[in-house]
């Protein structure tokens, strides 16, 4: 009987695998990939997944969330594996208490994903913790309510003032949570001053969207 490990590596994942590029990376010792996730999917390849993945998934009613959740879950597998020479198919996730997932057996290896939309973006780093960001830079999205909110106010008047204010604002959005992920806390810890001394930069994102990078040094 096929093994999960022979299921994932089955044809009908390859083609999914095939939509990963890897970017340049800004950052030395990162690497940084990114993936389209498809319109359809093979719903008998969420045998590949843990127990607690599976039942996630079957949670899910609309089926575009479950092809992108489960599209993501693979490709993000497929990936470690790929990064890490690590065996996709038995790799085992946990959290912190702030809910940064990572490897449950292998805590040198560190990793953050991000997905907006179509596109899922992934960071491997082995000299200590990475987060990485994406956003669609949505033309509804009312950016000015949060601009107090998440921004310093120097930053908040850089924003207003650039030449395209909603792009930078995703900007430095993209920035803090990429900043805020690598440091493990997440929104826990006031996003206005996230940027004070830290390690990011802006990456290669698809035309309508940011992405950002960061690492904890």
């Amino acid at each position: 009987m096929p093994t999960r490990v022979d299921r994932i590596r089955a044809p009908r994942f390859a083609r999914l695998a095939s939509d990963v590029r890897r970017l340049p990376s800004p950052e030395p010792g990162v690497a940084l990939y990114l993936a389209r996730l498809p319109a359809t999917i093979d719903e008998m390849l969420a045998a590949c997944l843990a127990d607690n993945e599976r039942a996630r998934f079957a949670a899910l009613a609309r089926p575009v969330d479950r092809v992108r959740y489960l599209a993501r879950r693979l490709l993000l597998r497929d990936i470690l594996a790929r990064s890490f020479g690590l065996d996709a198919a038995g790799l085992r996730f946990a959290c912190t208490r702030h809910g940064k997932p990572h490897l449950d057996d292998h805590p040198g290896l560190h990793f953050n994903a991000s997905h907006a939309g179509d596109w899922l973006l992934v960071a491997t780093r082995r000299a200590g913790p990475v987060g990485v960001d994406i956003e669609h830079v949505a033309t509804m999205f009312d950016w000015r309510a949060l601009l107090s909110r998440v921004c310093a106010p120097d930053e908040a008047r850089a924003c207003l003032a650039a030449a395209d204010p909603r792009a930078q604002f995703f900007r430095l959005w993209t920035a803090k949570e990429a900043v805020l992920k690598a440091h493990g806390t997440g929104f826990a810890a006031d996003p206005r001053a996230a940027l004070a001394n830290a390690c990011w930069c802006a990456v290669g994102a698809p035309p309508g969207y940011a992405a950002a990078l960061a690492v904890a040094r």
